[in-house]
């Protein structure tokens, strides 16, 4: 029975298996795929009904259109006799439980409710296990390269200030006082709570005891009204008592202390220290001793002594000069009011005396007699006071979403958080509530632009619902200002800018574009990404032209230059033709023992001597003589030897020389050209013309015009590289040897490493 048990799950995984793939291969668009039953044999997956129909079931089993087993094997109804000890024996999966949940999905793809599903896609978690979507507070996402989710920008008027993905962007830079206009920007008033408003530091409310009485928020709420006694309870209520020094304390004036010789005698704060103690008879140097206790002889107080009054009621002598009589009228002397010595005194006011009693006579600029108390003077600050502001009872009153404060004798309003005076009327206080007023958004001066889309307000920060094809890319108040279809710099989103390497870019319905090359360039692959890619002047498999190779036919190493192929040939061939256009042909010209290209392009042995030849004597791709006569244009003396080399007066020629006369000392001699003579180990080139060593000259190796690569050398006739830089042409090799190593590829003579890391 086990062998039976595991049959039967055997296909009903292939059954369950052809499904699941069906359904991919739908989704990714293969209509069919093949498997492989548990004999062997091939199954087709197609989609739908065909899939179930199409599995080969095992020998001897056959699957019912309900999933039941026919042929004798179990069927549903006596599934219970294969017990979990055969299934566990058998090895075969649970199929409903363990295959059901499970999708195979191709590279670049995961598995997400039974389907399959790009990695690239944020709305599915990218490529992290969890097909959870990437999300992060107040900024969009995106997928990085090592396929995990990635913050990608913060949405207008948020940042990530704490730098910590996770939280996305935390900061509101128009209501965040730690962070209020730009991270890390914190706002703080002395004895203050301070608010932010638009991405501005405002001052909010004073601490307890703390009053702002200059109504600048620079200097926070500078006045502690709890205990300052020119600013005591409340801004512009000074502490003043008559010849005493004042306090404040829990906001209420307190006298402190009496001026020198005054005292209060009557304990009554609000008249100061109304005694003068030195004149005054009632008080004569102290509160309880009056100079007519008993009505008798009229007596004055000199310098706080009981003495005999000689002056007439009204005058005094209040200098002690008593040549000059009773000088005062203390009847109207401010400063000897009522008895020599007692100044009328009154806070931020001129006093004047009547009939012996002081009086306030006018009040200092700024400053008013309120409560029409004398004894505490002017004391209202009529350019602080809110009770008082420009004059008495002229009353500062808070307004809708604002408090009063009192400017230059001027009511002003201080608008609370959020809310700001836009119409400067005064009457309907703060009245726009700029946290969320589109017409003034953050500011009085700040209106959201309605440009190709919807705006909003939030948080003192203008939004935006743009229309389609449009975006607002500056993040700023001027709406969607930016359409997505044609601006190179946001191309279909705002992050996407066209830039492509050598060209120059464009935006078409939202996609990035190349519109041209940069000169020598082209785009031969067709994609944006890596721009004008193919620097066809200089490229071996576009020169000149995308898909335009240089041929390799008799090629050492292939070469493009100025959009010509000019590559360096294998000894025997040369490149002669270099057409512009069209298929390359490559080093196409055999060279060997052609009389007018000989071992180079140009090289015509014909021209030499009397008509040399190339190839002759076994000396392949050099000029040498076939016969004698060929050695003697204006000679006939000269003689051909067996080498393919002229003899001339005895002497031995070198390789492409003939014979000349000299009529003067009747002498035949070896010319090169028609010129002196090589020397030993060079040989006569007609192109170019000539005297070269085939061993060492890397322009004219083992043959005339045949040229080594670029920093390569010759040696001993061939061309070998010479450094490893020598061997980079389009990557980097090391020279071994003579010869380049391109990616463990030991070259062949003259091959460099082309792009890609293979010889060529």
């Amino acid at each position: 029975m086990r062998p039976v048990a595991g049959t039967v799950a055997r296909a009903a995984l292939i059954a369950a298996s052809a499904a699941l793939i069906a359904s991919c291969s739908q989704m990714l668009g293969i209509e069919d795929l093949d498997l492989q039953s548990a004999d062997g044999s091939a199954g087709s997956a197609g989609t739908g009904h065909d899939a179930e129909a199409g599995v080969d079931a095992p020998p001897d089993v056959s699957v019912d259109s309900d999933g039941g087993q026919q042929d004798g094997l179990h069927t549903d109804s006596d599934a219970k006799d294969v017990t979990a000890e055969q299934e566990a024996d058998t090895g075969a999966p649970d199929v409903p439980g363990d295959v059901a949940d499970e999708v195979t999905c191709l590279f670049g793809t995961k598995a997400c409710a039974g389907q399959c599903v790009s990695t690239n896609q944020v709305a599915t978690g990218c490529a992290q296990p969890s097909c959870d979507p990437c999300v992060y507070a107040h900024a969009s996402a995106i997928c990085e390269s090592s396929g995990n989710c990635a913050l990608a920008q913060c949405v207008n008027g948020f940042e990530n200030c704490d730098n910590v993905a996770s939280n996305g962007c935390e900061a509101a830079l128009k209501t965040d006082v730690d962070n209020c206009g730009t991270c890390g920007k914190k706002c703080a008033f002395a004895h203050a709570t301070p608010s932010c408003i638009g991405g501005t530091c405002a001052l909010d409310k004073c601490a307890a005891g703390w009053a702002d009485c200059d109504n600048d928020p620079v200097n926070g709420c500078e006045i502690e009204i709890a205990a300052d006694p020119n600013n005591c309870g409340t801004c512009g209520v000074g502490c003043a008592f008559p010849h005493a020094t004042s306090a404040c304390a829990s906001g209420t004036c307190q006298l402190a202390a009496c001026q020198a010789d005054y005292l209060n005698c009557d304990a009554q704060a609000a008249n100061g220290c109304e005694v003068y103690s030195k004149t005054d008879p009632d008080h004569c140097g102290s509160c309880p001793t009056s100079c007519n206790p008993d009505g008798g002889t009229q007596k004055s107080c000199k310098n706080g002594v009981c003495v005999t009054d000689t002056c007439a009621p009204g005058t005094g002598d209040c200098d002690g000069n008593t040549s000059n009589g009773c000088e005062t009228n203390t009847n109207t002397s401010p400063t000897s009011c009522g008895s020599c010595g007692f100044a009328c005194q009154f806070a931020h006011a001129t006093p004047i005396c009547t009939s012996g009693d002081c009086h306030l006579a006018s009040c200092d600029a700024g400053y008013a007699n309120c409560d029409g108390n004398e004894a505490n003077g002017c004391e209202s600050n009529t350019l602080t006071s809110t009770s008082n502001c420009g004059g008495c009872g002229a009353l500062c009153t808070a307004k809708p979403h604002a408090t009063a404060a009192c400017v230059a004798g001027s009511c002003e309003l201080n608008c609370d958080t959020g809310f700001a005076d836009c119409d400067s009327n005064a009457a309907n206080g703060c009245e726009a509530g700029v946290l969320g007023d589109v017409l003034h958004c953050g500011s009085c001066t700040t209106a959201c632009s309605s440009a190709h889309g919807t705006p909003g307000c939030a948080t003192g920060v203008c939004t935006i619902t743009c229309d389609s094809g449009w975006g607002d890319c500056d993040t700023g108040a001027a709406g969607c200002e930016t359409n997505l279809n044609t601006s190179k710099d946001h191309c279909g989103t705002c992050s996407t800018v066209c830039s492509a390497p050598n060209a120059t870019s464009e935006c078409s319905s939202g996609s990035c574009a190349i519109s041209a090359c940069s000169a020598g360039w082209s785009n031969c692959d067709s994609q944006f990404a890596d721009g004008c890619e193919a620097q066809t002047a200089a490229n071996v498999t576009n020169c000149g032209a995308c898909g335009r190779a240089c041929s390799t036919q008799g090629v050492a190493s292939v070469d493009c230059a100025s959009s010509v192929c000019d590559s360096f040939c294998v000894a025997g061939w040369a490149n002669c033709s270099m057409p512009a256009s069209g298929p390359d042909d490559g080093c196409e010209l055999s060279v060997a023992s052609n009389n007018t290209s000989c071992g180079g392009c140009g090289n015509d042995c014909t021209k030499q001597g009397a008509g040399l030849v190339c190839g002759s004597s076994g000396a392949t791709s050099v000029c040498s003589c076939p016969s004698a006569s060929a050695c003697n244009p204006h000679s006939s003396a000269g003689t051909c030897l067996g080498n393919g080399l002229c003899k001339c007066a005895g002497a031995n020629c070198r390789r492409g020389e003939h014979c000349e006369h000299d009529s003067g000392q009747n002498v035949d001699y070896c010319s090169c050209n028609g010129a002196a003579a090589c020397a030993a180990g060079q040989t006569c080139c007609q192109t170019p013309s000539g005297c070269k060593d085939l061993t060492t000259d890397p322009q004219n190796c083992a043959a005339c015009g045949h040229s080594c690569p670029p920093g390569f050398q010759c040696k001993t006739g061939a061309c070998q590289c010479n450094g490893d830089g020598s061997c980079n042409a389009g990557s980097s090799g090391t020279c071994t040897a003579g010869a380049c190593v391109c990616s463990s590829q030991t070259c062949a003579a003259g091959a460099r490493c082309m792009v890609g890391g293979g010889c060529g």
